[in-house]
């Protein structure tokens, strides 16, 4: 991990605030030495560390770390160091491998794409008004023709103008459907797609039907989606049915839409993680006991 995860509740509690400052140093570099192993902080073996290497790689002394205290203790030859952030680094490798996982699933795709000449592009929906030839006519003279002639050339053009009630068929709000974006076998996988992901919310389901910036939006992380097991879909359902009790700490967010669900699933599927293992610790029910998730 690159980034320390020290919630202030840590800085408050009686044994950091108990501690000496010297012990305080001491006890933060320990935890930033654990967090770049990302073992758990526990330093297996440490105890036959010699001194010289406890300066070099943990920037402290022997002596500082050799009797216990509030902020780290012996366990035979391993040191444990207390208040390391256990849940950040199982959220950091839960989404490391579903990266893992899509640049796997790029690479077979690219080779597959490859082999049948190139990756399906969505077809372009903006059709062009007028035809070739009209496009490329000889500009009319218009010096004499006055005031008269250009009215009627505007009752000419007018038919070629979409009503202004009509909706634009390259609308970004207009619901498309995928079909008419791609081959039709990519598109029944897409279509599947957007149903599990409406399965998530109730609302979801009563407006079915992706806007073309939602479409872009999956179509953008589509790899993602699809590599996701049973296990992380039935964690998200269960995720997004819960109510989180405003009183658990570090907070749990929750997309409070669907578009905020196809660009953050990523980060949704670590804070789902996270409630289950918090879930698990305050013994609270949360529907996946049962089940492989």
């Amino acid at each position: 991990m690159n980034w320390i995860n020290i919630n202030v509740t840590v800085l408050d509690s009686e044994e950091f605030l108990g501690a000496e400052p010297t012990e305080r140093a001491t006890w933060l570099c320990l935890l930033r030495y654990c967090v770049g192993q990302e073992n758990g902080g526990r330093m297996h073996q440490a105890k036959q560390w010699k001194d010289r290497k406890w300066q070099q790689v943990v920037r402290v002394t022997s002596k500082e770390i050799s009797t216990d205290c509030d902020l780290w203790n012996w366990e035979g030859e391993d040191l444990v160091v207390r208040f390391y952030p256990e849940e950040k680094e199982a959220e950091v490798k839960h989404l490391r491998s579903i990266g893992k996982q899509t640049s796997e699933a790029k690479k077979a795709a690219a080779r597959t794409n490859g082999a049948k000449g190139g990756r399906p592009t969505i077809q372009p929906t903006d059709k062009p008004n007028g035809t070739e030839q009209e496009t490329h006519a000889e500009p009319i003279e218009r010096k004499e023709k006055g005031k008269e002639l250009e009215g009627e050339e505007r009752e000419q053009d007018a038919p070629a103008l979409a009503p202004k009630n009509s909706a634009s068929p390259t609308s970004e709000h207009q619901p498309d459907g995928w079909s008419n974006r791609m081959p039709t076998e990519q598109a029944r996988d897409f279509d599947k797609l957007q149903s599990r992901i409406n399965a998530l919310h109730p609302s979801w389901r009563k407006r079915p039907h992706f806007s073309r910036i939602e479409q872009d939006e999956l179509f953008a992380n589509s790899r993602i989606f699809f590599d996701l097991k049973d296990q992380d879909w039935a964690l998200l359902s269960a995720y997004m049915a819960v109510e989180i009790p405003e009183s658990w700490s570090p907070k749990f967010w929750q997309p409070d839409n669907r578009s905020v669900l196809l660009k953050s699933v990523t980060d949704v599927l670590g804070h789902a993680d996270r409630w289950k293992r918090e879930s698990k610790r305050r013994g609270v029910a949360t529907g996946l006991e049962g089940g492989a998730a």
